[in-house]
């Protein structure tokens, strides 16, 4: 666990913090894109963002609210060629917050990317993946690694590691095999740690352009850890596993949308529960929509043990202009456990303004309301943040190279 370190300078003062960062933004927009023949880049960014919080200690009663001022560098290091792609990056936050000053940190978050994709021939690939978050707030940790929908927890110091792989090998035209194999492992401070493995195999049938059957089993194993609140007391381990089969269907309606449908049983301890998913995506020349529907499992940080999770999104994208793009999404999720329920609803809306390839302007709001999973009896948490900021960035090519 990386120390949170408070910034000594007052909030007043905290613009004297922006010096080092406009000077590095002068430098993304003077300085010549770093790339060469041989595919390598270096791209610079650098985000200054305005924040109201009106929650900023995820109560249930005593909402309390705030302004906060964030500075983010961001470095990405990548290469990029016919058979192989690799992408390292790394960016760190800095927040200044007008009354609750003892909350300052330059390092109050940590987001650290690893990437690379090495296509051994026409018909075998390999992939691996690796993410690192770090934060004094829980909400940067989805309910659903990887998934859509946040969950909140409370103001703790938390943070995830994780780890894949997979392979994809073309037998025939018609059929395609992928396995997969993924490490996550999430802990909230002081409180609990959840650890997932699971391992993926996947065949692909292409029966037409339009139409593709899958065939998929998927194993995983979980260990949670409650972290007693007295150092004398035993860490409390529970492990589980479930192993889930299904078959998929993704079928091109017309030339722009597409439908996907996945069902199968998932099998633990004895207990046989549904995995079912629906997805309908729409492309059109500006954007696309997207409805989801999904039952499967999951794990929340503060809960130990599997969940049942049941949830229901959407998503529209549009580029109004080649300047202006608008993303914005709203879910509903249900998450059910042993002695434990909870109702999670959100919303967020994103908008960008490209000034010019170098600067950025964009606007963003989110709400969410959900059961706190801390605390007996339950209350809820409702929280709204809106946020403006400034990115600037260095593009990989020069306007006139593309």
């Amino acid at each position: 666990m990386m120390p949170r370190q408070s910034c000594l300078i007052p909030f007043p003062d905290a613009m004297a913090c922006l010096i080092p960062g406009l000077m590095l933004a002068c430098l993304v927009l003077i300085s010549p894109a770093v790339h060469a023949q041989s595919g390598y880049y270096v791209v610079p960014w650098l985000f200054v963002e305005g924040s109201y919080d009106d929650n900023i200690f995820f109560d249930t009663e005593d909402e309390v609210s705030d302004f906060i001022t964030r500075v983010s560098p961001q470095l990405d290091v990548g290469y990029d060629s016919a058979n192989l792609s690799w992408l390292l990056s790394y960016r760190n936050d800095a927040e200044w917050y007008r009354d609750f000053s003892e909350l300052d940190s330059s390092t109050a978050r940590g987001f650290g990317l690893g990437q690379i994709d090495y296509t051994v021939n026409r018909r075998w690939s390999l992939r691996a993946n690796t993410e690192y978050i770090q934060s004094n707030s829980v909400q940067d940790l989805s309910l659903n690694p990887g998934g859509e929908i946040p969950g909140v927890v409370g103001r703790a110091e938390a943070q995830r590691m994780l780890l894949s792989g997979g392979s994809e090998y073309r037998f025939t035209p018609q059929w395609i095999g992928n396995v997969d194999l993924t490490w996550i492992d999430d802990e909230l401070e002081g409180f609990t740690e959840n650890e997932r493995l699971a391992a993926t195999t996947r065949v692909e049938q292409v029966l037409t352009s339009a139409r593709s059957l899958f065939y998929v089993y998927e194993y995983r194993d979980y260990e949670f850890r409650e972290i007693p609140q007295d150092e004398s007391d035993p860490v409390v381990t529970d492990q589980e596993d479930s192993h889930t089969l299904w078959i998929g269907l993704t079928q091109a309606l017309t030339e722009s949308s597409r439908l996907e449908l996945r069902a199968g049983p998932r099998f633990s301890d004895g207990d046989t529960e549904p995995y079912l998913l629906a997805n309908w995506r729409r492309d059109y020349a500006r954007g696309n929509t997207t409805i989801e529907a999904l039952w499967d499992e999951t794990t929340l940080l503060g809960e130990v043990g599997r969940l049942e999770s049941k949830s229901i999104y959407g998503a529209w994208t549009h580029s109004f202009t080649n300047s202006f793009e608008v993303r914005t999404g709203a879910g509903f999720a249900r998450v059910e456990g042993t002695g434990y329920s909870s109702d999670i609803a959100y919303f967020d809306f994103f908008g960008e303004y490209r000034i010019n390839p170098y600067i950025f302007l964009t606007a963003r709001y989110g709400f969410n309301d959900q059961d706190t999973a801390m605390g007996d009896p339950l209350g809820r948490i409702t929280h709204n943040v809106a946020s403006l900021y400034i990115t600037f960035t260095r593009a990989r090519r020069d306007p006139q190279d593309s």
